[in-house]
């Protein structure tokens, strides 16, 4: 891999926060993903790897390759969210090995746990990479700023009708019919690579939604795992060219029969 044009500390900021996670994962499955036939740069992280099924883009996208650590406080980050990064620059990476930390919400880092990061950022440790994203870089640090290079990507996102399919996973209602979610489909319009960005959308949400479980000790989390187990095995099968209807019926079938099983939890 060579990384030797990523700049060891970038802030990205966009005023679309599923563009700025978009581009992370982009980014940063361009640097690893298992399918790239050439060595990777950093001007190489507009290439799109969204609907890679590699296992480890997979991975990247669910934010649990070894790799990379993410990092996303519910409030502003404390010195303790911080820690584990200061440990793990600790360890000495194999060579031709890399390591990305990915600061989400960078506005939230306050002064002291910015300052207890300024140095690891100043003298970084061979083959570590920070990225920071923020909806508001008026609002990050001047002291994070002043040692990223900083980029802005364009904050519109698509315009794809995809909330009413959303909302056919996520809302605790009983469940739409077959025929009725088929309706939905049609009604749309959408074709496959809408479909792949919806489905990355619905993908994001419930690992959102497991992890706030988790930490939570939620008896919901067994439901949201047994989705993400689904929504993983569909990736491996993502909608093409004619097959994306018939791609979000069978999604849609099997986790309704999931929702059904956890239904009392």
């Amino acid at each position: 891999m060579n990384t030797h044009s990523l700049p060891t500390a970038l802030l990205i900021s966009s005023s679309c926060s599923d563009k700025l996670l978009e581009h992370a994962q982009n980014l940063v499955a361009s640097q690893f993903c298992e399918r790239r036939t050439t060595k990777r740069t950093y001007s190489c992280s507009t290439c799109s790897c969204s609907t890679c099924s590699c296992t480890t883009c997979d991975k990247i996208r669910m934010q649990q390759y070894h790799a990379t650590l993410w990092l996303s406080p519910e409030n502003q980050y404390l010195i303790s969210d911080i820690e584990p990064v200061i440990k793990t620059t600790f360890l000495k990476l194999p060579d031709n090995e890399h390591f990305f930390f990915i600061f989400q919400h960078a506005e939230r880092l306050s002064a002291a746990s910015g300052n207890r990061l300024l140095k690891t950022i100043e003298e970084p440790p061979e083959r570590y990479h920070f990225i920071f994203l923020t909806t508001n870089p008026n609002e990050v640090l001047p002291t994070i700023r002043s040692r990223c290079i900083h980029e802005t990507i364009e904050g519109k996102a698509h315009s794809i009708n995809g909330k009413e399919i959303i909302d056919a996973f996520t809302t605790e209602l009983k469940s739409l019919s077959l025929h009725n979610f088929s309706q939905l489909l049609r009604s749309l319009e959408i074709d496959h690579i809408q479909s792949r960005t919806i489905f990355d959308q619905l993908m994001r949400i419930f690992l959102s939604l497991y992890k706030k479980a988790v930490k939570e000790v939620s008896v919901k989390a067994y439901f949201y795992e047994a989705t993400l187990a689904l929504i993983k095995d569909a990736q491996k099968r993502p909608p093409l060219p004619g097959s994306h209807e018939l791609f979000w019926k069978s999604l849609y079938l099997s986790f309704v029969v999931i929702r059904k099983k956890y239904k009392n939890l």
